[in-house]
C-alpha cells in the first residue's frame, strides 16, 4: 500500500514536493508496477491544475541488509529519475514515460546491488514526485552561475555570446584549458571535429533522441543537470558509458 506522510505535500516557489509512505512485503520488488500506477494517477492529477504543463522526476528510498551480518542500510539510499515534462494528460506518453522511470530505478537498484558488497533488497520505504512548473528548457548564451555553484570552481562556464552553450560545454570538457578555460578562443581551434547534424539551436537538452544521436556521432556521453531553486536535479543521465 502507498499512503500519503502526513504533511508530505508542500510547495516551494513552483515546486510541488509530495511524499508516501511505502508499506510492502519485505523482499517484494515486484511492488514496482503499483508504484509506477500510483505515479500515473498523480501525474494526471497534478495536470488538471498545471494547464501549460509540468516538469517532474521521481524518488524512491529503499531498504538494503546484509543477511550473513544482520546489517540494514541506516539511511535508505535514494534512487532519482531524470527530469521529464508533460504538456498534457495524454494516457500514452504519461504511460511511456513512467515506464522508463522504473525501467532507470530498476537499474540503479540492480547496480547498487552488484556494487554494494552483499546488500540485498529489502523493501522500497518512500516515494517522492517532484513537480515544476513547465518551462522549456534551452542551452542558451551565457548566463552566470549561482554564486553556491561558482564558489565551489567546480564547473567551467564558457562565456558564449551566440546560442551554441551546448557545443563550447562539450569542447571544454574534451580539451580542458590550463588557463581562462572561459573564453571561448580556447575551444575555436576543435569546433569542426564536432559532428552536430541533425542539432537545431539552442539546443532542447530534454529531447533524447538528439542528443542520444548526438552521442552516437561523437563518441562521447553527455549528462545534463538543471538548477531549480537552488536544488541540482538530472535532464539526462546517459545510457552510454
Amino acid at each position: 500500500d502507498i499512503h500519503q506522510i502526513s504533511g508530505g505535500a508542500k510547495k516551494r516557489k513552483n515546486i510541488d514536493e509530495k511524499a508516501y509512505k511505502i508499506f510492502t512485503k519485505e523482499e517484494d520488488i515486484n511492488n514496482l508496477p503499483e508504484i509506477k500506477q500510483h505515479i500515473i494517477r498523480e501525474l494526471t492529477d497534478e495536470l488538471t491544475t498545471h494547464k501549460q504543463g509540468i516538469k517532474y522526476y521521481v524518488t524512491l528510498d529503499v531498504e538494503f541488509h546484509k543477511a550473513a551480518e544482520d546489517v540494514v542500510t541506516d539511511i535508505p539510499p535514494t534512487f532519482r529519475s531524470q527530469v521529464y515534462s508533460l504538456l498534457t494528460a495524454e494516457e500514452l506518453q504519461i504511460e511511456d514515460q513512467t515506464d522508463e522511470i522504473i525501467d532507470e530505478i530498476e537499474k540503479a537498484i540492480d547496480e547498487y546491488i552488484e556494487n554494494g558488497s552483499g546488500w540485498i533488497f529489502t523493501r522500497f520505504v518512500k516515494l517522492q514526485v517532484k513537480i515544476f512548473d513547465y518551462e522549456a528548457i534551452r542551452g542558451r548564451r551565457y548566463i552566470d552561475l549561482p554564486p553556491y555553484i561558482k564558489n565551489k570552481q567546480a564547473v567551467i562556464n564558457v562565456d558564449n555570446r551566440d546560442d551554441k552553450c551546448f557545443i563550447w560545454a562539450i569542447l571544454s570538457a574534451l580539451h580542458p584549458a590550463s588557463s581562462h578555460p572561459q573564453r571561448v578562443t580556447k575551444y575555436l581551434p576543435y569546433v569542426n571535429e564536432l559532428n552536430s547534424d541533425g542539432l537545431t539551436f539552442p539546443i532542447d537538452p530534454t529531447n533524447k533522441k538528439v542528443i542520444d544521436k548526438f552521442e552516437s556521432n561523437n563518441n562521447v556521453s553527455v549528462n545534463i543537470f538543471y538548477d531549480e531553486d537552488g536544488e541540482i536535479v538530472p535532464v539526462r543521465v546517459t545510457e552510454k558509458k
